[in-house]
């Protein structure tokens, strides 16, 4: 990270001028992500058009993502010093990437990112702490590869312990997060040759969060049903009362 002269960051006027740095680089992501959604949904030429270029680009994506959630916070001024609204656009640039480009998921997992989005978690605020799990599903949505990496890395009883200690916004996203792991990612993957990690997965919670509220968090929630957003934030306060 380039640190400018503690004499020049002294400066007010010069840290007014470097906070819209960030500020641009953050709306820059939010467009980029917004093309991405709007893009695919036209249909053809223009969705394969997106599709092209996230195929064209999507190391610099997995690259920006890994770069920014590797750098270490700071009380020194920096012009690339990356602000937390500025992480959570570029975010949902990756996970948008993630979710239409598999090439991106994998450069994702054999770049970190998962090692780093579990880095964040536990410290993160809110917002930062439910892009992280909605990042996390991207990258492993599908992909035998990062599912495992997750496992292995403890991902399961990290966002456990987030579940039991978050706040209430927290606690809903990460139920929301092992619901949809334990019922629909991971049973997806049967028969990839991760079955002892799907099994450890639900092991985990168990452990952490106790039985009850393991077959709680084992029951599927229908995507598709219009209340489905509802129930899992139902679940999310119900488990308050059956975790271990």
């Amino acid at each position: 990270m380039e640190v400018l002269d503690p004499q020049l960051a002294a400066d007010p006027m010069l840290a007014s001028l470097i906070s819209p740095l960030s500020i641009v680089r953050q709306e820059a992501y939010f467009r980029i992500s917004l093309q991405i959604d709007q893009g695919l949904s036209l249909g053809p030429p223009t969705s394969t058009a997106v599709l092209q270029a996230l195929t064209a680009h999507h190391h610099e994506i997995v690259g920006s993502a890994r770069d920014a959630l590797a750098m270490a916070p700071s009380s020194e001024p920096s012009q690339r010093e990356v602000s937390e609204p500025e992480l959570v656009s570029l975010l949902s640039v990756l996970q948008a990437a993630c979710l239409f480009q598999p090439d991106t998921q994998r450069a994702a997992c054999e770049a970190g990112i998962i090692q780093l989005l579990l880095q964040r978690l536990a410290a993160a605020t809110p917002v930062l702490a439910c892009s992280c799990f909605d990042t996390l599903m991207s990258v492993q949505h599908q992909q035998p590869p990062a599912f495992s990496e997750f496992v292995r890395q403890r991902g399961v009883e990290q966002v456990c312990e987030v579940l039991r200690h978050g706040g209430d916004r927290v606690r809903a996203h990460a139920a929301r997060f092992l619901n949809l792991l334990l019922t629909h990612l991971a049973p997806a993957l049967r028969g990839e040759g991760v079955e002892e990690d799907v099994a450890a997965s639900g092991r985990s919670v168990q452990s952490v969060l106790g039985r009850e509220a393991s077959a709680m968090l084992h029951r599927k929630v229908d995507l598709a049903d219009a209340q489905a957003e509802g129930k899992l934030s139902q679940l999310a306060n119900a488990l308050q009362f059956f975790m271990g």
